[in-house]
């Protein structure tokens, strides 16, 4: 995230700023929303990161298994591996 512009969020009326620094400094006086756009900041980094976790999970998942493969496939042991569970007649 290198750019974020917030409006109308708690006591942020409007802010607009690019976030290309290792470091940023945030100065203002009290209950102006400087906690705020550092909440907002984190929140957005770590949904970030959490989705691209999961689109890395579900890639790696789908080129083990394949297109069939589903969650529940892998909990009842029905992957790539042959299942030692399993009874053929």
């Amino acid at each position: 995230m290198r750019h974020v512009t917030i409006k109308r969020f708690g006591p942020i009326r409007e802010i607009d700023i690019d976030l290309d620094k290792s470091l940023e400094v945030i100065i203002g006086p009290q209950a102006s929303g400087k906690s705020t756009f550092s909440k907002v900041v984190y929140f957005c980094r770590k949904l970030r990161d959490y989705f691209l976790q999961y689109l890395d999970s579900v890639i790696n998942t789908e080129l083990y298994y394949g297109e069939e493969f589903s969650g529940a496939d892998q909990l009842c042991g029905q992957g790539k591996e042959n299942n030692p569970a399993d009874i053929q007649g």
